[in-house]
């Protein structure tokens, strides 16, 4: 006798679907961003694309407000929180993971403040 094919069955094959096609991340974000179900209408008359555009958007601003407050950081004190949230936009949008380097953020601070750095310092 076959087993019987259950609803849980096809609610997995949808959501494994829908993480392999990266509706799934769309789905996180917009509900982490408009505190909605994805079932409200405001999600339901929106396309893929424009969902994944608004999401790439705001993806982008949070990681250059991020960068600009790891340029502000003068004390190092947020230095490995503010990295942590960097990567893990950067890793979202397949890019390349950022470290700090002393000596670079050294140069960065001077050049902020308009002086002419050594770079020949090691």
């Amino acid at each position: 006798m076959r087993p019987r094919f259950s609803d849980i069955d096809k609610i997995k094959a949808l959501a494994k679907k829908e993480v392999e096609t990266g509706l799934g991340k769309i789905k996180d974000w917009w509900i982490r961003k408009y505190n909605l179900p994805t079932n409200h209408t405001l999600f339901m008359n929106r396309n893929v694309p424009s969902l994944h555009q608004e999401m790439y958007e705001d993806l982008f601003t949070k990681k250059e407000d991020l960068e600009e407050a790891l340029l502000e950081n003068d004390d190092g004190k947020m230095t490995d929180s503010l990295l942590k949230q960097i990567n893990s936009i950067n890793s979202i949008l397949g890019e390349e993971e950022a470290v700090a380097d002393p000596l670079v953020d050294k140069w960065e601070k001077e050049l902020a403040e308009g002086k002419t750095p050594n770079l020949e310092e090691y």
